[in-house]
């Protein structure tokens, strides 16, 4: 059943994608796919941009996801959406419960980066630096590296602390 609709999504209707896992769920709610369904619905809607819809709809399934994966994934999303609306208070809440329900994640780099992204957006760079940092010391070999290092000579230079910046950008550009 998902395979025509991962079809959709990888060519673009992602309209006709969404229909198709509301299909899935509503004839077979209790398949064992039905979890991911939901998730890839919250995902073609932030596709599609309506993200306060997908928030919503996130919102209103991430209690009754049974796996642990599925709650931190739907809550990276949510974290996602709110983010993408200016919603950087909630998007934090988001993702950290993220984090709280799955610390072990393959998606944890992903959710301490968005984190740190929303964080700065706050204006906590101290919050945002220290959830790079755990990046760097929790995955030392993440593949979001250069990201975070830049980021971190970013809020080095903002703070005035030009010298660690600069060994921040250094580490990027000796890779």
């Amino acid at each position: 059943y998902l395979l025509p609709s991962q079809a959709k999504q990888q060519g673009g209707d992602i309209a006709k994608a969404e229909g198709f896992y509301r299909q899935l769920i509503e004839k077979h709610a209790d398949h064992m796919r039905a979890p991911r369904a939901h998730l890839r619905i919250g995902w073609c809607l932030y596709q599609n941009k309506k993200y306060a819809d997908s928030a919503k709809y996130l919102g209103g399934i991430v209690g009754k996801l049974s796996d642990k994966t599925h709650q931190a994934e739907a809550q990276l999303l949510i974290g996602h959406n709110l983010s993408e609306t200016d919603k950087h208070k909630e998007a934090v809440a988001a993702y950290e419960a993220a984090l709280n329900v799955k610390k072990d994640s393959s998606q944890t780099e992903e959710v301490l980066l968005a984190l740190a992204g929303s964080l700065r957006a706050l204006d906590n760079s101290s919050g945002a630096a220290e959830r790079l940092k755990q990046i760097l010391k929790e995955f030392p070999n993440t593949r979001h590296g250069d990201q975070v290092l830049h980021q971190l000579g970013e809020i080095a230079q903002e703070q005035k602390n030009h010298d660690e910046a600069i060994s921040y950008y250094n580490q990027v550009v000796t890779k």
